[in-house]
């Protein structure tokens, strides 16, 4: 079996009851011999996304967008914080095959979609907004290949599926200099946000008022 594979069969046949934050990047971080990524979730890593989570937890989500699923990860972080009836729609570029599990890891009650498709065209937005029926999301989060062209490509083509009050965030703002040129762009429009830094990664969200 292959990694990929491997660690996303061990994430859906995680404990159904894991939901306590701890717990749960506990948990991810037992898999590192297994995830060949040590240094995930380690560290002040850690921190940055307990602090977040906690607060996803507090928002009360109903429906999440996420761009760049790679392994699973923090797809199922998300599905651990948010309530038994939310929706995440997940978008990886790279083949599917490795990713079959990750529809199952969701909490019972939740739905989980994951797509495959390129996230810089429009052809994939246009599959997104089939599956969203005209809603708006709570939150887009992007985690995909941190170039600049690929990152700005993608807030300027899913943010405006983002509702009035929701958020957008982004994954490594800090340590990316590409990933931060767009940050900067996007808090210039919508000021209002929030840095989740312990000095190394970042993980930056604002929220959109319309």
């Amino acid at each position: 079996m292959n990694t990929n594979k491997q660690v996303s069969s061990m994430l859906k046949n995680a404990p159904p009851g894991m939901t306590d934050i701890d717990e749960c990047i506990d948990f991810l971080i037992a898999m590192s011999p297994i995830d060949e990524d040590p240094v995930f979730f380690s560290g002040t890593e850690r921190h940055e996304y307990k602090a977040w989570l906690e607060d996803i937890r507090e928002m009360h989500l109903k429906t999440i967008l996420e761009i760049g699923t790679y392994r699973g990860r923090t797809t199922w972080l998300l599905s651990r914080a948010c309530p038994s009836d939310t929706l995440i729609v997940t978008v990886e570029i790279k083949d599917g095959a490795p990713w079959v599990d990750i529809e199952q890891m969701g909490l019972p009650g939740q739905e989980i979609i994951s797509l495959v498709g390129d996230s810089r065209d429009e052809s994939t937005l246009h599959v997104v907004e089939t599956i969203l029926e005209g809603e708006q999301v709570d939150l887009l989060f992007i985690d995909s290949d941190h170039s600049y062209e690929t990152t700005a490509r993608e807030v300027a083509l899913y943010s405006p599926l983002v509702k009035d009050g929701g958020s957008v965030g982004l994954h490594d703002m800090l340590n990316d200099q590409w990933v931060a040129a767009v940050w900067k762009e996007v808090i210039e429009k919508h000021p209002d946000c929030k840095v989740y830094n312990s000095g190394q990664y970042g993980i930056g969200m604002t929220v959109v008022h319309r």
